[in-house]
């Protein structure tokens, strides 16, 4: 419990504690306060600016000047030693935080977030329970998860792309999905896509220790591309109700097609918002189908991780990673069906990125399904989100190839396994070892690894 003392000025601080030393005395409960700081003393209103500056990037912070009651006793990791303190609210774009200081010298001794919001238990039409939470401000039952920073929005079927802009799902009960008007907006393609993505953001962060954006909205019945398509961005939020206005968050949209549970098709998407966080590709060309094939491979890594079973390597019924060529893609680095150019598609980045996608499923698979060369699932991810660190924004796939090359070389990888992965290069055209690079132009490269 918090302890109040009533004394006139800082310096009367030694007596105190010298007196509740001696008699062993626990003051607890509030008591009038009337006090004053010495004038001397450190202004702890710029040292609580300063330290949420500090903590959250802003420049920003408001600050309220403290009163008498602001200041008490504070017995630091309750060790016993005590101090004269302060706390110091100070306001941001993002939330309130408290700042508790030392009154005497201004060294800030916690630092704690001071906007609340409630969780709630809330349920889908069919009765299947939810982590939503309630809107003070909307008096409103939000679909969020506020510990995830992850929100469902609806397009109602409009074009994102065209300049619509997509709404929250709030209900006026903790049941999404039981009212008339809630129907109508397929409030339960919402709850099922606040399910799918909430298990995708754990799994990334519990599995491969990486997230996507601090705030993430997912949106459904998007009439881009009429409904057939799917996309990842950021924006700016176009609402101030759930979050500051000039919040940046990460965007994943869904057309009305496509499905909200398909774990494989927004595990892509939000890998795409992994990697430009941490990387930041330029969504053209080589550096594009990079992008492109890093989220088919932990689309079906995520995939296969959630559901307990082997990867399918094939990306939502479209992108065949074991055999790219039955369905019109390219195995080989400027090989078949391989697009050369600019062309459409940002300059072909989903057609030629099975080159990669493809060598990647080599490495997995063992080239040929030899057991000593094979790389487990947890490691193929961990060696390609290693080596993703390294790449520039205009990456290229022979850079691309080196670099996971040179990644592996330096992890705790077997000799076999290293030769796997330079064979799988090898086999997408893509040469990492100078013997390798000699031989390639004299030799036609089989497909291994089909079934």
């Amino acid at each position: 419990m918090t302890k109040h003392f009533s004394i006139k000025h800082y310096h009367a601080l030694v007596a105190v504690l010298l007196v509740i030393t001696m008699a062993a005395v626990t003051v607890a409960g509030c008591f009038p306060v009337s006090l004053s700081v010495h004038a001397d003393a450190v202004p702890v209103s710029d040292a609580a600016r300063k330290a949420v500056q500090e903590e959250t990037g802003l420049d920003r912070v408001t600050v309220t000047e403290p009163s008498d009651r602001d200041y008490f006793v504070y017995d630091i990791a309750k060790n016993g030693e005590e101090r004269l303190a302060c706390k110091v609210r100070c306001r941001t774009a993002v939330g309130s935080y408290d700042v508790v200081l030392d009154a005497g010298d201004g060294t800030v001794l916690d630092l704690c977030p001071a906007t609340f919001t409630e969780a709630a238990i809330c349920y889908d039409a069919n009765g299947k329970q939810l982590t939503g939470s309630y809107n003070e401000k909307l008096k409103k039952y939000i679909l969020g998860n506020e510990s995830q920073n992850l929100y469902i929005f609806s397009m109602d079927g409009k074009n994102y792309y065209a300049g619509a802009n997509g709404t929250y799902l709030d209900s006026d009960d903790n049941i999404f999905g039981n009212a008339p008007s809630e129907k109508e907006r397929e409030y339960d393609k919402g709850t099922q896509l606040y399910r799918t993505m909430e298990t995708i953001r754990r799994y990334y962060k519990n599995a491969y220790g990486v997230t996507a954006d601090k705030y993430l909205i997912a949106m459904y019945n998007d009439a881009y591309d009429n409904g057939n398509n799917s996309f990842a961005t950021d924006d700016i939020l176009w609402t101030g109700e759930l979050l500051p206005v000039g919040t940046v968050v990460g965007v994943i949209s869904i057309g009305f097609r496509q499905d909200p549970t398909s774990i494989d098709l927004l595990a892509h998407e939000y890998m795409h918002r992994v990697e430009q966080n941490m990387v930041g590709l330029l969504y053209r060309g080589e550096s594009g189908s990079i992008m492109e094939a890093y989220s088919d491979v932990f689309g079906e890594l995520a995939e296969a991780g959630i559901s307990g079973k082997a990867p399918d390597w094939v990306h939502n019924g479209v992108r065949d990673l074991v055999n790219p060529t039955v369905h019109g893609y390219p195995a080989t680095y400027k090989g078949q069906y391989y697009v050369t150019g600019q062309g459409d598609d940002n300059g072909a980045v989903h057609k030629n990125s099975t080159v990669l996608s493809h060598a990647a499923y080599l490495m997995w698979y063992g080239i040929d399904g030899t057991a000593s060369r094979r790389i487990d699932s947890a490691t193929l991810a961990r060696l390609w989100l290693n080596a993703l660190k390294r790449f520039s924004p205009n990456e290229t796939f022979e850079q691309c190839a080196k670099t996971i090359y040179d990644t592996a070389l330096s992890m705790d990888l077997s000799a076999n396994q290293r030769a796997c992965v330079a064979e799988a290069f090898k086999r997408a055209g893509l040469p990492v070892r100078d013997k390798d690079k000699a031989n390639t132009a004299k030799e036609t490269v089989p497909m291994f690894g089909v079934g």
